[in-house]
């Protein structure tokens, strides 16, 4: 566990009082028409755009947020301009399917990261949609974000002993290169609830985000 001190907390009301990496990844609404059965969008994947511009959405938040309205659990693929290209994934819990895919990041090789929240990991996958591998000792992922270096964060806002046994609260940090959790922050701040957004600064700072209604805010945290 790595100890930290919150040096700032603001509050927000929109990406521009954000850093623009966490504007890049973060819990961002937006309704489209650029594709009809799109539902309700919540990652865009960080940094936002593979190398050819190819854009990667997490269609699948919503359950219980409107009477009989049932999302997508599925991943988007778009070119720049926003044209179509590609959709994989759809409700459920086998390798390749989704129950919120609640955020998404691209590691530095093109790999997709996905925050499969309701089933407590995070799925890897190509840019085509092939799976690669599941994690689940990230805990009950929120966000998703990758650093220049490789290194994962994940925010973990629902773990508990009857949702995700084992598990808690708070971001986990690790490597992508072989999945394992070096640092544990346990975020359990009562006045504004668990953290469910997270991003870093090439300074290896970690921002988290705070969503509960009335509370939101982000924090700067650094090592002490």
């Amino acid at each position: 566990m790595v100890r930290q001190r919150i040096v700032r907390s603001s509050r927000y009301s929109d990406a521009r009082r954000m850093p623009r990496s966490w504007a890049a990844c973060g819990h961002t609404t937006l309704w489209t028409r650029l594709i009809g059965a799109l539902s309700r969008l919540i990652g865009i994947a960080q940094p936002g755009t593979a190398p050819n511009g190819d854009i990667f959405v997490a269609d699948g938040h919503g359950h219980g947020l409107f009477e009989g309205h049932q999302t997508n659990d599925r991943i988007v693929k778009l070119s720049e301009d926003g044209t179509f290209i590609a959709t994989w994934g759809k409700h459920g819990s086998a390798p390749g399917e989704f129950d919120v895919p609640h955020g998404l990041a691209m590691d530095s090789t093109g790999r997709l990261y996905i925050g499969d929240r309701s089933k407590s990991r995070v799925q890897i996958f190509d840019q085509s949609g092939n799976f690669i591998a599941e994690w689940k000792q990230f805990g009950r992922p929120s966000s998703v974000y990758i650093d220049k270096n490789d290194k994962i964060y994940v925010a973990d806002s629902q773990s508990d002993d009857k949702t995700n046994p084992g598990f808690k609260k708070g971001i986990r940090i690790g490597s992508i290169k072989d999945g394992k959790v070096l640092a544990f922050i346990p975020l359990t701040d009562a006045a504004i609830g668990p953290a469910e957004e997270v991003a870093a600064d090439d300074q290896g700072n970690v921002f988290a985000g705070f969503t509960a209604k009335g509370k939101m805010a982000v924090r700067k945290l650094v090592k002490d």
